[in-house]
């Protein structure tokens, strides 16, 4: 999967390109993680003691894939030098806490319908569209 990522990010045009095909990439793919996000907090929670390495390895290569595309940004003069190892956790654990949280969503709207469906159901897309803006006007020079 790591691979995957890395090569479509490589394949991407500027820095900003490559973070919004980066967190796309993820988006896409968070509601594949609807099932496994309940899963991985409990392993945060848990300080990973039962993440195998392999799972940290591919983990650790999406980190230089980002890193590698903010890098490239700060050379450039167009993105501030930032702490990639934050901006990927903001990244994932958006995604993450997004992703299990869904039933949490649906009981809001039940009690709250006055609530902006749009604002709490977005499809993969409008949600890696939102978070890149969000990630990219704060790192953006």
């Amino acid at each position: 999967a790591a691979d995957e990522v890395a090569e479509a990010v490589a394949a991407a045009g500027s820095c900003e390109e490559k973070v919004r095909c980066f967190i796309g990439i993820l988006a896409r793919n968070a509601g594949n993680l609807r099932f496994t996000a309940p899963i991985m907090l409990r392993e945060v929670a848990s300080g990973g003691s039962n993440l195998p390495d392999a799972a940290l390895l591919q983990m650790s290569r999406l980190l230089g894939v980002l890193g590698e595309a903010l890098d490239e940004g700060v050379a450039a003069g167009e993105l501030r030098q930032v702490n990639s190892f934050l901006v990927h956790m903001m990244i994932v654990g958006t995604l993450i806490l997004y992703s299990a949280n869904e039933p949490i969503r649906r009981r809001v709207v039940k009690l709250n319908p006055s609530l902006a469906q749009e604002d709490l159901f977005m499809s993969s897309a409008e949600l890696a569209e939102q978070m890149a803006d969000l990630v990219l006007s704060g790192i953006r020079i």
